[in-house]
């Protein structure tokens, strides 16, 4: 019983957090032809690399789907990779950028926290 309490369909899965981070709507996409194989395209982010919601939607795709790797693709001109270990990239209108260091859920649990704070404040 507690296996089909804890379980929740993708769909569902993805509405609820569009609907909590206040995105128009999240598709999860498990079979991307591509070097990382998940990616959740995220509607509705303006500004992709100052939102940090998508740090949270990254993070959470990650935990739901017990991935190695998620990209989170916003629009057609930006897509983000968060890898646990690796370095977090993003092609942002043809350009690459990465991050300093490598990130890692914990990492990116506390960046979160960091933007919610500032939210709030």
């Amino acid at each position: 019983m507690k296996l089909l309490k804890a379980f929740i369909d993708d769909e569902t899965w993805c509405a609820r957090l569009a609907a909590e981070l206040e995105f128009k709507r999240i598709e999860l996409d498990l079979h991307r032809q591509a070097t990382v194989g998940t990616s959740v395209s995220v509607y509705g982010a303006t500004d992709p690399l100052h939102d940090g919601r998508l740090l949270t939607v990254a993070r959470r795709a990650i935990d739901h789907k017990k991935l190695t790797a998620v990209a989170i693709k916003c629009g057609d001109t930006c897509t983000m990779i968060f890898e646990p270990g690796q370095r977090a990239r993003a092609r942002v209108c043809g350009r690459i950028l990465q991050s300093a260091e490598p990130t890692d859920a914990a990492r990116l649990k506390e960046i979160e926290q960091q933007v919610a704070r500032g939210r709030t404040s």
